[in-house]
């Protein structure tokens, strides 16, 4: 296992993403997608109430951990929901919705 984990830590996130997403198939990651993306809501349901109502710092830290590992399920996930699509121009899409809310954003304020 040692000599695998060494392995795996030489790879780029985004040949491990295409590792794992090969091994489990499309359809059962787009369910996995699903189910990270349902936790992080959650996780930020539970942020947002833990740090508005807590005053316990161990409870904000708690509930702030949980949001950052859901985070990351959700970047590996969508990860491979991009490789599932390369053709899809996603990068595109995505650089045209950032300068499409900064375009609205200067709007706001003048």
């Amino acid at each position: 296992k040692d000599e695998a984990r060494q392995v795996y830590d030489m790879m780029d996130y985004a040949t491990l993403a295409r590792l794992i997403l090969d091994s489990y198939g499309a359809d059962a990651q787009m369910g996995i997608a699903q189910e990270e993306c349902a936790e992080l809501i959650q996780a930020i349901s539970k942020y947002k109430r833990a740090y508005n109502y807590a005053n316990d710092p161990i409870k904000i830290r708690e509930v702030t951990q949980n949001l950052l590992e859901e985070i990351a399920d959700v970047i590996v996930m969508t990860m491979q929901l991009k490789l599932m699509f390369p053709n899809g121009g996603i990068d595109d899409i995505v650089s045209e919705k950032l300068r499409r809310q900064m375009g609205r954003i200067a709007h706001e304020n003048h």
